[in-house]
């Protein structure tokens, strides 16, 4: 592994997510993170967790990519929260940027996930498996149908009723 490199995994408590990064959260390297947080919005997560406490080093594009996953977040109806890092340059990089007025941020991950279910309502199962897509579109696909059938029998009464009486 590169020692500029970021990691990350990923933790499924759904509707809660921890995303456990390392490394260094810097512009080459974002893309991880917004990919994964993008998949992972658009299978019902809705509730984010990214702990920091294994990131050594933290730029403005690392910045910017936590503020925004804080607002895909909350257009969704969800929440960001942060695990604080230990590395005193990381502290000082989210103190800089006030990330401390517009997210939550925690000692560690059993905390923020404590706080995340008071504060939210959250309920959430460790491992809880999300949902698989195609089974997803299966059943959206089902739903259709049905709904175009009901429109065709309604269609077809409405002809009827408009047809002139002889």
């Amino acid at each position: 592994m590169r020692e500029r490199e970021l990691r990350l995994d990923v933790e499924d408590r759904h509707p809660v997510a921890v995303l456990r990064l390392g490394g260094f959260f810097a512009q080459l390297e974002i893309y991880k993170l917004k990919s994964q947080a993008d998949m992972l919005l658009n299978e019902a997560i809705r509730y984010l967790i990214v702990d920091l406490s294994d990131v050594m080093f933290i730029d403005s594009a690392g910045l910017g990519a936590l503020t925004q996953l804080r607002l895909d977040c909350s257009k969704l109806g969800g929440a960001l929260s942060l695990v604080k890092p230990n590395v005193p340059q990381v502290k000082l990089a989210l103190e800089t940027a006030l990330l401390q007025r517009i997210v939550d941020i925690y000692p560690d991950v059993k905390t923020a996930l404590d706080q995340m279910h008071k504060k939210y309502n959250v309920n959430f199962e460790s491992g809880a498996p999300l949902p698989d897509r195609e089974d997803l579109l299966a059943q959206l696909a089902e739903q259709v149908a049905q709904l175009q059938s009901r429109l065709a029998v309604l269609e077809e009464r409405l002809n009827l009723l408009e047809k002139p009486q002889s």
